[in-house]
């Protein structure tokens, strides 16, 4: 069931998503991120990268599993920086669209295709992870996927944005500033 919807589960052309969010200017992300130097890139080689900068001495540095020095102001801080990096792109989905490098677009129809292998993944998590999805969590997650086309068309008319998508204290780092910490 994988095999015939890969391409539309948006894990696709993520090594093109990757590199064009990356070459972003606009202030809003650049600000927010560590320095570029450089990107390569050789589709032929299958071969993608991203030089940046490597982050040291940055507050809160590997605090994923222990968040307890997040104080509310490094929580603003990362919740005002992500706002910033995702108002860029917030209800501009035809210029998205437009693009070459953002992939599959979801769609009602292209959603409800896609239950079968919502409803086996669902299946395949409780199975591997059963202290993390039991057998309450498997039954809200297939009543959700049920209704999907009944709720998905009212995401439809929703403005969007592009989304970092994998948003934690794993993948954020904090810098002090004059005014702050900052992401």
């Amino acid at each position: 069931e994988f095999d015939k919807h890969k391409y539309e589960v948006g894990l696709a052309g993520t090594d093109r998503r990757e590199l064009a969010v990356f070459r972003q200017t606009d202030e809003r992300f650049t600000r927010h991120t560590p320095k570029l130097f450089g990107i390569y890139e050789d589709a032929e080689r299958e071969s993608y990268v991203i030089v940046q900068e490597f982050l040291t001495d940055m507050e809160l540095m590997d605090s994923a599993n222990d968040v307890s020095r997040w104080t509310d102001v490094h929580i603003r801080a990362a919740l005002q920086g992500i706002a910033e990096c995702h108002a860029i792109w917030f209800d501009r989905d035809d210029s998205l669209k437009s693009t070459d490098w953002l992939g599959h677009y979801p769609t009602t129809q292209g959603r409800t295709k896609l239950m079968r292998l919502y409803a086996l993944l669902n299946t395949h998590a409780a199975h591997e992870f059963p202290h993390w999805i039991g057998e309450k969590e498997s039954r809200r997650f297939l009543a959700i996927l049920e209704d999907m086309p009944a709720w998905w068309p009212k995401m439809e008319c929703m403005p969007k944005t592009l989304i970092h998508n994998d948003f934690n204290p794993r993948n954020k780092k904090k810098k002090k500033t004059p005014e702050g910490p900052r992401l």
